[in-house]
């Protein structure tokens, strides 16, 4: 959307006297459209663990810190049950953790023994 006085000339608009406003696309605060995550994870509430398949990287809880590695513990490879997907734009998924583990209960997503 443009805004115009017409032309600026005229006496009821004098030179240099006309809006500028910026030409279309979203509010600073909307995401642009046709915005893509940059990154998908798998989740794995059981464990508080992430997986990025795309980086081949583990996201996980040791000694109270985020580590990230090309695997993760023996210990905690066994504990993996169901995972859930997530697109986020961040290099470092744990910043939504607290989110995460609110929408997605260990308990709901424990591994079924057989």
């Amino acid at each position: 959307m443009t805004l115009q006085w017409g032309n600026p000339d005229t006496p009821d608009h004098p030179p240099g006297d006309a809006p500028k406003v910026k030409k279309g696309g979203p509010p600073p605060h909307a995401p642009a459209h046709g915005y893509r995550a940059k990154h998908q994870y798998r989740y794995y509430p059981c464990c508080q663990t992430y997986y990025d398949p795309g980086r081949s990287a583990w996201f996980y809880i040791k000694t109270g810190q985020w580590t990230v590695g090309a695997s993760i513990p023996s210990g905690l490879h066994a504990q993996l049950g169901p995972y859930v997907n997530l697109s986020l734009d961040t290099d470092h998924p744990y910043e939504h953790f607290d989110e995460h583990q609110r929408d997605y209960p260990a308990e709901k997503y424990k591994k079924q023994k057989k």
